[in-house]
Order: C-alpha cells, then structure tokens, then sequence
C-alpha cells in the first residue's frame, strides 16, 4: 500500500525504476550488494519517487527506517457491512473440511488457514482473481477473521508466504491423504493438461507454445491429476508453455510415484499423449493406462479390419448408435508388444457431420467460382474436398464436390479407438474413457469459474501462489459437484454456480450490535446444505463466529 499523503525522504542506496507502461518512479533500497555467489543486488520495493529527494512510502519503507514511524498514518478502523452474505461460504467450508483440505491447508501453511480460504470464496463466488478487489469482497462476506488484509499483506502471502516448498509439501501431504482414505494404495487418475495465457512480463516460465487460445500472449502449462472414483484434483503440475503435452508426460509421471512411491496407479488419456514413448514408459514403469488412439496406419487397418456393415452387429452395440469391438494387437507398426484396442463407431456422428460438410463443400463449389487464387490459398483450404478448374490468370472457372472423398469420409468417419493395457469390455474400456470428461471440466471451472483464464502476477512466486489457490478451487468444485450429483439428478438445470448463487442469499444482518439471520433458511437452501449434514444449528455457530470478529473488531 502506498501512502500517497506521505511525504518521506528517499534513501541513499537506491534504483528508481520506470516500468514500461507506467508513468510511476519505483523506488528500490538496496540491502545488500551483489556477492560472488548472487546474480544480483538485494533490493527492496519502498515506495514512488515524486521528485529526486522525496517519495510516497509503502509499509515496507517503514520496516526499514523506524525512525520515520512518527510519519507512518494511523490504520484506519476496520468496518464490516451492515448485511453479510453467509450462505455459500458454510457450503464450501463444510467442503473443505470433508475433503480435509482446511486440516491439510492449516498444516502446511499455519496462521494462514482462513485468509487462503476466503480468497477460495472469493475467486469462486465472484468470479474474480484481481487482489485489489479482494478486501471489497470481505467489507460484505463471511470470514472469522476480524480485519481485512491490506494489499501489501496479500501480497507478501502471494509473494513469501505460499512458497514453492510450501506447496509441494502440501501437494504429498494431500495425494498421500487421498490415497489412504481409499483403504488400498491403488488410485486411477484421469491425466490431462492445458495451458493458460500470461499477461506479465515478469513470469520466466512463461514462453511461446502452442495455446488453445491464441491471444498473443506466452502462456505456461498446467497437468492435472483426479482420482477417477471420486472427480477429486489429487496432483498439479506447472511447466513451461513451450513443452508440448507428450515430452512432459514423462516427468509428470515421475513426479506422482514419487509423491506416492507406493502407489498403484493407472491412467486415462486423451490423444495428445499417444505417442510411443510415453505408453512404452508407462509399460516400463508398469503403470496401467488407456489412451485414445491417433489416425494413422494401425486406425486404418482396424477400420479395414471391422467395416460399418460388420461392427454395427447388433451384437457389437454398446449403447444408443455406438458399437465397439476389441481385440489384441499392436498399437505402432514399430511396436514389439501388444495392447488390448478397442475400436469404436458412432453411427450418430455420421448422421450429424457428413451432411453438415456436403451441404458446406456444395455451396463453397458455387460461391469460389469467379475468385482469382493465384496463391493457391483456395486450393491449399479446399484441395481434398474440390476438383478446380482454372483459366491463365489464376481464375477459377469451375469447381465441382470431390465426392470420392465424401464417400471415403463416409466410410471412416464415426470411428475412434482406445489403447489399453487393461482387460476390458468394450463397455467398461469406453465408460472409463467418458469419465476423464471430468478433467476438462475442471480446466473450465478454473479458467472461467474462478476468473483464472489469464494470470496476471508480478512475478513467479506470486504465479505459483496463484496456480496453488486455482488447484485448491478446482478440488472444492469437484467435491461440491460429486456430493451434490442426486440433486444435480433431481434438477437437471442446477449447476456448482446456482448452487452457490442460491446459498448467496442467506445473509446475516447487523440488529443493534449482534449479526442474525435476515431470513430463515428456505426449503431448497435446507436441501442443499444436508447434503453436507449442515443444519441451522451449524449456521448458528458460524453467526456466533461473525459476532465474535465483530467485537473484536471494534476494541
């Protein structure tokens, strides 16, 4: 926080900086000079210059000058609103505590507990990840704590206090929990990652890759690994945005048995890691997995293999207009071993894709006549699904559907295939598959629910903090999202963020000097809450708690 009502003297050793973009001086106190074995000077932010001897100071310019506390202003009375929202934040600290994530989180990072968990409810009710707005959530919601954390706190726990040690002792601490409460050492996690853009400069893990979303932006990736029975996150992993899926595999892999070295683990993944390497590791390492399979020389044989006329028996259907079929075989022409494949055909993706792209060919046929292409961009879009016809100035003249290749499409169109080194039925090798749908579900939830879609950190502590609360999001959606699955049922509408939006309106309300309900509990916020066994007299605790920070605050 910068006192901009503060006049302070700017100290001797010095470097103001001008940061590209800002109009601001940046004054920086050298600590201590750069040694033999440091690549830098020890510096320290202090506050912003407003000429060449004076500047507006922050809190930690008075760290480090005492003598100028007389200067430093009075903090200013905490004030809490009149009306705060109560709901949600029993919902997902009932979640926490279930999972055992409050146990876990006050453990690794002691006296942080409750701070760490109102910044959860704060990404996940708003929506929101900015930590300016952070202290405007906590004027009008729970929390026990009574004060607000300023911005130079937040930024110190970003930047100091959720440290990279911190996190991968937490990160064991948590897998080997997840495991142990299964009552075996076998755990089968659905495996996949994605990568998310950065808009700071100052983030070194972030490099130029491959995005989903190319907004022109360096981005990092981020794996993810969920225990399969129960949806929960159990592992992250973040790595630099220029290493593509397949060549991590490896390492994150190497990174989860040696969390858990006495794990049993099998995988689930998607086609970007069906790559020779990665399921010969996995073979090694003797982990089970099942991966969806890439088009290539082995798909086409298979399809040779099991046409649509022989795998639509009605005794290959699994369900609705999907047929599979399995056998045992090699996965790569290279392969000295052989994988159990399991070759699927959905006759509905036939039905809904092949007329979409002949009704897409005929009418591009028609609307490129008369188009000059003299750089090929036509032909080069369009080469497999046109025959052209050009004049000598580079004028198509006529264009006609290439519906050998719509034939060819027909025929192969509909299939996909899994390799396994499990034994399986078709069913089962497929439900499996469907189940890491949870995955991406997560990297939704985390990217758009929770506002995390693009980091903005100032450096790469404060975006490892932000990657560490973003994982501890994805695990209170997931919980809330497999306990409350029969409601979900019940109301196919409903959603984590419904759900959420619903318990919002239980407020406390402040009457003379004690906070009480505004409102009894209605019949569908009762439902909601039983399903963690939480009842009005639980929410009672949490008034007395609110009530408790209140006087506090006021002393």
């Amino acid at each position: 926080m910068i006192y901009k009502d503060v006049l302070v003297p700017i100290p001797q050793r010095k470097r103001i900086t001008k940061y590209g973009g800002h109009s601001k001086n940046y004054v920086y106190e050298i600590l201590a000079r750069k040694g033999a074995n440091a690549e830098k000077d020890k510096t320290v932010c202090v506050g912003i210059a407003v000429d060449s001897e004076m500047m507006h100071p922050n809190e930690k310019y008075f760290d480090h000058h005492p003598e100028q506390l007389k200067m430093m202003p009075a903090p200013e009375k905490v004030v809490f609103d009149n009306q705060i929202f109560l709901g949600a934040s029993v919902l997902l600290r009932a979640s926490a505590k279930r999972t055992g994530l409050s146990e876990t989180l006050d453990k690794h990072f002691p006296g942080y507990g409750e701070v760490i968990q109102t910044l959860l409810e704060y990404y996940m009710l708003e929506r929101e990840s900015a930590a300016q707005l952070y202290k405007y959530y906590l004027y009008n919601h729970y929390t026990s704590l009574n004060y607000i954390p300023s911005e130079s706190a937040l930024s110190r726990l970003l930047n100091e206090d959720i440290s990279h040690d911190k996190i991968q002792s937490f990160l064991s601490d948590w897998m080997t929990k997840q495991i142990s409460q299964r009552g075996d050492s076998h755990i089968e996690v659905d495996f996949d990652s994605t990568n998310f853009n950065v808009g700071s400069k100052r983030v070194s893990s972030a490099e130029r890759g491959k995005p989903k979303d190319d907004e022109g932006l360096p981005q990092i990736n981020v794996a993810y690994f969920l225990d399969r029975s129960t949806g929960l996150p159990v592992y992250y992993d973040v790595y630099y945005g220029s290493i593509i899926d397949m060549e991590h595999c490896k390492t994150a892999l190497e990174k989860v048995k040696t969390v858990k070295k006495s794990a049993s683990v099998s995988f689930i993944m998607d086609r970007g890691y069906f790559f020779k390497k990665n399921l010969d590791y996995m073979v090694e390492q003797e982990y089970a997995f099942l991966c969806m399979g890439r088009d290539g020389v082995r798909m086409d044989r298979l399809i040779e293999a099991h046409p649509i006329a022989s795998i639509t028996s009605s005794l290959n259907r699994v369900y609705g207009g999907i047929y599979g079929v399995k056998e045992i075989g090699k996965a790569f022409e290279t392969d000295e071993r052989n994988y159990y494949l399991y070759l699927y055909y959905n006759s509905t993706t036939v039905a809904e894709e092949l007329p979409r792209l002949q009704d897409m060919v005929e009418y591009c046929a028609k609307a490129v006549i008369g188009k000059r292409d003299k750089h090929c961009g036509i032909r080069n879009t369009y080469g497999k699904l046109m025959h052209f016809t050009l004049d000598s100035h580079d004028v198509i003249i006529d264009a006609k559907p290439n519906y050998e290749y719509l034939d060819h499409y027909r025929d192969t169109c509909g299939y996909f295939w899994i390799v396994s080194t499990e034994d399986l039925t078709v069913e089962q090798a497929l439900a499996c598959y469907r189940h890491r749908d949870s995955v991406e579900k997560v990297f939704r939830g985390v990217k758009t629910d929770s506002d995390l879609n693009k980091y903005y950190a100032q450096s790469d502590s404060a975006f490892e903090s932000k990657s560490f609360l973003a994982f501890l999001t994805a695990v209170l959606r997931a919980d809330i999202t497999s306990t409350l699955k029969p409601f979900f049922f019940q109301y196919s509408s409903e959603t984590t963020q419904t759900v959420l939006k619903e318990l919002e309106k239980v407020k406390a309300e402040l009457i003379g000097k004690k906070y009480m309900l505004r409102c009894p509990l209605t019949a569908r916020q009762k439902h909601i809450l039983s399903f963690y066994e939480v009842d009005i007299s639980c929410v009672s605790g949490y008034l007395d708690s609110l009530n408790t920070a209140l006087q506090l605050a006021d002393q």
